[in-house]
């Protein structure tokens, strides 16, 4: 429930405190709704400020504490934290190991680490939408798969000469699925 005293701050007592423990890190985006007649996938969006026990203080996604509208409930909220955090880690962790970054012994990356960052996220959409493709059986989501994969393509193209994986196509690609 919010408080008119901190229109900001999110507190639950059937969290008991768990916040934190639920994973819930500063940056990431609260949906709320109203808890009765919430529509599905609707509601307000705020970035996560700041995580304690019991307590989540939110921002406009964009803005400076403070700044904007707050949160617009006088009655209990329905709240979701949705991430991709583990799948941007491992990720991170498998483009590192494909492209020889990161292990003691390899020479430092001579590239732009936004190359990098960049594969990182769109590896992790790609596997997304091909996700969401097989589970909603959607034309949409296979159209935007395809898009994101021919950036996936040219950004491999953007690490250095000489950088593993640059010598055309990796060996094994991050996005790859299995087959028999």
């Amino acid at each position: 429930m919010f408080s008119p005293a901190s229109p900001w701050e999110l507190t639950s007592a059937s969290a008991g405190g768990r916040f934190g423990s639920a994973g819930i890190l500063p940056g990431m985006i609260a949906i709320l709704s109203a808890r009765s007649g919430g529509v599905e996938g609707g509601g307000q969006q705020f970035a996560v400020r700041g995580v304690s026990a019991g307590v989540l203080t939110l921002r406009g996604k964009g803005l400076a504490a403070g700044q904007g509208w707050p949160p617009t409930y006088s009655g209990p909220v329905r709240y979701q934290v949705r991430s991709l955090r583990p799948q941007i880690v491992a990720a991170a962790a498998d483009i590192g190991r494909r492209y020889g970054i990161g292990r003691v012994g390899d020479p430092p990356f001579s590239g732009d680490a936004r190359v990098l960052a960049d594969l990182v996220v769109l590896s992790v959409l790609y596997r997304a939408y091909l996700l969401f493709a097989r589970q909603a059986d959607g034309d949409d989501f296979s159209r935007k798969a395809k898009s994101i994969k021919a950036d996936l393509d040219a950004t491999i193209g953007l690490l250095p000469p000489g950088a593993p994986g640059n010598s055309g196509v990796p060996a094994r690609r991050p996005w790859g699925r299995a087959s028999r």
